[in-house]
């Protein structure tokens, strides 16, 4: 098992800086993805631009203390999980 991936690629990577995976997911920067496994990280990390992986990851960091210590976070009640598109379209 795995606690962070990295995504490595050339900018527009066309997904979020970074988010997290698993069966309590909550926001780190990225909106979370619900599947029936331990949480973790996945980061995009671009190689084309190299000042922003340090401040994505710093995000998702300042994110994750937030949770940890009970502080205000961004809520955007988004989970993505295996649900079909008109199924994910009725949950609003």
């Amino acid at each position: 098992m795995f606690d962070h991936v990295w995504i490595l690629g050339i900018d527009p990577i066309s997904t979020y800086e970074t988010m997290m995976v698993g069966s309590n997911p909550f926001w780190i920067n990225g909106n979370p993805i619900n599947k029936n496994c331990k949480n973790f990280m996945i980061a995009a990390i671009s190689i084309s631009r190299r000042d922003s992986n340090l401040h994505a990851l710093g995000h998702s960091f300042e994110n994750i203390l937030s949770f940890a210590f009970k502080g205000t976070r961004f809520s955007y009640n988004i989970e993505y999980s295996d649900y079909t598109k008109e199924e994910y379209n009725k949950l609003g």
